[in-house]
């Protein structure tokens, strides 16, 4: 708690008729990375004092809830790494988040870059968080290796493929096939839609697993499997560590943070090898459709009893260009980013200056169905997925079953 001293004489006092007001105080709920950028709002702000709350992110809807349930210790405000927890949030029984459609003016809204209040705008028009960061899908590649090969930087998935398997006949891979996030990332881009909310609607959802599209890019899949270029393990698996490690890693399509959060402390790999490139998109495709992985946002407690203050707060964490600027992923904010692109364009470690710059083209390219759902698309693609080693494109069916169990569980209701 800061400490906070007064200097003032009796007749100062007597003539004021009142003490300085105290403080608000408001409960924030953080996980381990932002407890510094909470403690920097606390510093700069004498007027509003923070109680810094750390709940690991899996833990977090359930305590929410609870607390709501008993009425005792409910946060004025919570970062939310997962994405579900929007739509979990913001039911009749957990209804937590406060609307801030007419509590922040439009012109921080537009300053946002392109499609990163997706996951936060709802079907009926509410704004309900502000994102902290972006995590779409880009091309990451080993450089030297792709000068060495004489390869070209792939834009589209038809010459992702081809690019797979000149690595798969030199023992190396293009990515894991096995990954649910990645594996649906290239299934998305191809037209499958595994569960997308109907426009204008909170809870209704389309699924449709069996168009052109969508088994193209599943056979793609197969195909990429089958002769190797998609490792059959994960990219946190040991296996596959040692495989980059050992220099069998050609080109990873991954989120914008895999660089900077895997690459160089997981991979270990030596400055001058990194390099990115943009979304990919089919050739029959007018441009790009990619996918995320990630990106935090923020929401407050709409019964909170200091609202201004917990909009104060969400919009200093998600916009203020002096923290954003410093982060280590890439703001959702524009002009934070572009204080962020000096920091990774300067960074010897990459062999490319350019990677923000793709980072920043691929962003209009985000899917605007990446969004908090109540039920979790990825847990339903690896309970089929890891059921059998049967093909991605006859597992396409029981993949749309599954999904469409797994919303109705959760309350949504299917589109024809």
């Amino acid at each position: 708690m800061k400490k906070r001293i007064l200097l003032t004489t009796v007749a100062t006092a007597l003539a004021a008729g009142s003490a300085t007001a105290d403080p608000v105080k408001l409960t924030v709920w953080s996980d381990t990375a932002r407890i510094e950028p909470f403690k920097a709002f606390d510093a700069a702000h004498d007027n509003i004092e923070l109680d810094i709350v750390t709940v690991a992110p899996p833990d977090q809807t359930a305590k929410l809830q609870l607390a709501m349930r008993s009425g005792d210790d409910v946060p004025d405000v919570i970062f939310m790494a997962e994405l579900q927890q929007i739509a979990q949030l913001s039911t009749r029984r957990s209804n937590y988040l406060m609307d801030l459609s007419d509590k922040v003016d439009a012109t921080v809204v537009d300053s946002f870059l392109p499609s990163s209040l997706s996951p936060c705008e709802t079907g009926d028009g509410r704004l309900l968080c502000l994102r902290n960061d972006l995590a779409h899908f880009i091309t990451w590649y080993n450089k030297p290796k792709f000068d060495e090969l004489g390869l070209a930087v792939p834009a589209t998935w038809e010459e992702f493929e081809k690019i797979g398997e000149v690595a798969a006949q030199n023992g190396m891979i293009v990515g894991t096939g096995t990954q649910p996030t990645p594996v649906v990332n290239m299934l998305i881009a191809g037209g499958c839609e595994p569960g997308f909310l109907v426009e204008g609607s909170t809870d209704t959802i389309k699924i449709d697993m069996a168009n052109d599209g969508c088994v193209a890019a599943a056979g793609m899949v197969d195909r990429m499997r089958a002769n190797g270029a998609l490792s059959p393990h994960g990219p946190f698996e040991p296996s596959f560590v040692t495989d980059v490690k050992d220099g069998k890693l050609l080109m990873f399509n991954g989120p914008t943070w895999f660089g900077e959060h895997v690459m160089r402390p997981l991979y270990e790999l030596d400055g001058g090898i990194v390099a990115a490139s943009e979304s990919l998109k089919f050739q029959d495709q007018e441009k790009p459709v990619a996918w995320s992985w990630g990106g935090g946002v923020f929401g407050g407690y709409h019964k909170s009893e200091h609202p201004d203050e917990v909009v104060q707060l969400i919009k200093w964490m998600t916009t203020d260009t002096g923290l954003q600027g410093k982060a280590t992923t890439m703001p959702a904010h524009a002009d934070s980013s572009a204080v962020w692109k000096d920091r990774v364009a300067s960074d010897p470690w990459y062999a490319a200056a350019d990677v923000y710059d793709k980072m920043e083209a691929s962003a209009p390219y985000g899917h605007p169905s990446y969004a908090g759902y109540r039920f979790d698309i990825m847990a339903a693609f690896a309970k089929i997925d890891g059921a059998s080693d049967g093909s991605i494109v006859d597992k396409l069916a029981d993949y749309a079953a599954e999904i469409e169990n797994s919303a109705k569980v959760a309350g949504y209701k299917i589109a024809n």
